[in-house]
């Protein structure tokens, strides 16, 4: 079993998004379209300018980390003005990071011996199957969360100024010829169901497999990836 996972940091009112989605295999590697993103604001009279600006790779699981084998695009928009109320219902993100999801997919197709990944089950607000331990003294600060037998996090290691990606708000199972890959969504919010049932009518083909997400003040989103062999 392989764990996959990063470390970023963010300031300001920004929040870090950072997301994985399997696309398939190659040359016995699963291959994966990367987004790291940062959304900031700032105050536009009575409303919030909101945009968001970063990078999405094609990237190969190498052992227990990722390689680049593209930059495929980067994101500098303005996502809307509105509120954090608001955000979800006028942010254009959606649109932009499904053109550069499916760029990112039309490339890997064009390697000899890629193949499309199969969607699997996909879970939402998972409060029954996490375990928290918190820990701080003066010198260090430990909060570990674990999800099943599955994945053991120290969030104590993210960069956290208002609040803890502690919340598992995804979880989303994929298939390709030589492997089972699960994805956990960490928030530092659940999601709401306009938001379960959005993604949800997503989640039904690997093209339409991506969508927007509701801003969070001062957060992190960040995905982790746990890539397991299929016994034949």
């Amino acid at each position: 079993m392989i764990l996959i996972t990063t470390v970023h940091a963010y300031s300001c009112c920004a929040e870090h998004i950072y997301r994985l989605f399997p696309i398939g295999e190659l040359d016995n590697n699963v291959i994966l379209v990367e987004f790291s993103l940062s959304r900031n604001c700032n105050m536009d009279g009575k409303e919030f300018e909101f945009w968001t600006k970063g990078t999405v790779n094609l990237v190969s699981s190498r052992g227990d980390s990722l390689e680049i084998l593209q930059i495929v695009d980067t994101i500098d928009i303005i996502d809307c003005y509105c509120s954090y109320e608001d955000y979800y219902q006028k942010t254009i993100i959606e649109s932009e990071i499904t053109r550069s999801y499916l760029k990112a997919l039309n490339k890997a197709k064009t390697y000899n011996g890629f193949t499309v990944a199969k969607l699997g089950n996909i879970k939402f607000n998972d409060t029954t199957n996490i375990k928290k331990y918190e820990e701080r003294t003066d010198s260090s600060y430990t909060y570990i969360i674990r999800y099943k037998d599955l994945i053991t996090i120290d969030i104590g290691l993210e960069f956290i100024i208002s609040c803890a990606p502690d919340k598992v708000a995804e979880v989303r199972e994929y298939k390709t010829t030589n492997y089972k890959i699960t994805v956990i969504r960490m928030r530092c919010r659940l999601l709401d169901e306009q938001a379960i049932e959005h993604n949800r009518k997503r989640f039904v083909n690997i093209e339409s497999a991506i969508w927007k997400e509701q801003a969070q003040w001062h957060g992190i989103a960040k995905d982790f990836m746990i890539i397991e062999p299929i016994n034949r």
